[in-house]
């Protein structure tokens, strides 16, 4: 079973220390502290992207006692830009997508190469289409002798040492129609 985190998050994009015209009432300083923050939707707590609107939070920067201030709350949520971390999933996707494909390339880069120059121990994952369902088994080479591959069963089940053995036009067909699915050197 796959668990999936996900939800929403408050992150603090900003924090300012500002002078005001006013003086608090419980200290008489004239400093406050605005902090600015920014909702996300997270995914397995890495932020996906930013939703709704930005909200400041303005507060005595001595006591700490909360300040209410329209004017300053929305000069600085208008100028807040919203950081790029916050759109990390975003960036992730696309690097995650083009390293499969460099990873699926450089494995069919690896079969095209041992296809066109096998060795003894190379290890060909192959299926059989039939009865309906499509069954992989895996084949190892244990000679080559001009155009003729021997090949043995590597799964446990086939544990009785039978030798295939295929001419070399024929496992280029094989490939072709799709049966030889990878290969693999030791």
């Amino acid at each position: 079973m796959f668990i999936f985190f996900y939800g929403k998050r408050r992150a603090r994009i900003k924090t300012a220390i500002s002078s005001y015209e006013h003086t608090c009432e419980y200290c008489k300083s004239n400093d406050m502290r605005v902090k600015v923050y920014q909702t996300y939707i997270h995914i397995f707590w890495i932020p996906f992207f930013p939703v709704g609107s930005k909200d400041a939070e303005i507060k005595c920067a001595k006591c700490n006692s909360p300040k209410w201030n329209d004017f300053i709350m929305k000069k600085y949520e208008a100028s807040t830009r919203t950081p790029f971390y916050l759109y990390t999933w975003m960036l992730l996707i696309p690097l995650f997508i083009g390293l499969i494909a460099y990873i699926c390339e450089q494995n069919a880069q690896h079969t095209r190469e041992y296809f066109a120059k096998p060795q003894v121990g190379d290890l060909y994952e192959m299926k059989n289409p039939g009865n309906g369902r499509i069954v992989y088994f895996n084949m190892k080479i244990t000679a080559i002798k001009n155009d003729s591959i021997r090949f043995r069963l590597e799964e446990a089940a086939f544990a009785d040492n039978v030798e295939y053995i295929f001419l070399a036009h024929d496992l280029r067909k094989m490939r072709d129609s799709g049966l030889i699915v990878q290969i693999d050197r030791e």
